[in-house]
């Protein structure tokens, strides 16, 4: 019994702390555009901090881009 409690307890705290959170409005409208696009690749994983530098990674998108997987870096600046 104690056993079937502390799973019932664990998995409903796991399911809170898994559940996506909403982002603010203003990270969604920074993400609206891309700025400084970088090329489309599956490779990009890992390494858009490095390609955006002093302008800072904003986040990954697959608009515009053909393949399956491929995305593009985009920058803050």
């Amino acid at each position: 019994m104690k056993t079937t409690t502390l799973y019932l307890i664990l998995t409903a705290v796991t399911g809170v702390l898994a559940a996506p959170h909403p982002e603010p409005e203003v990270q969604l409208e920074a993400r609206a555009t891309c700025l400084s696009p970088s090329i489309c690749s599956v490779f990009w994983s890992g390494r858009c901090e490095a390609y955006c530098g002093d302008k800072r990674f904003s986040h990954m998108t697959g608009d515009g881009c053909s393949g399956l997987g491929a995305k593009r870096c985009c920058c803050r600046k």
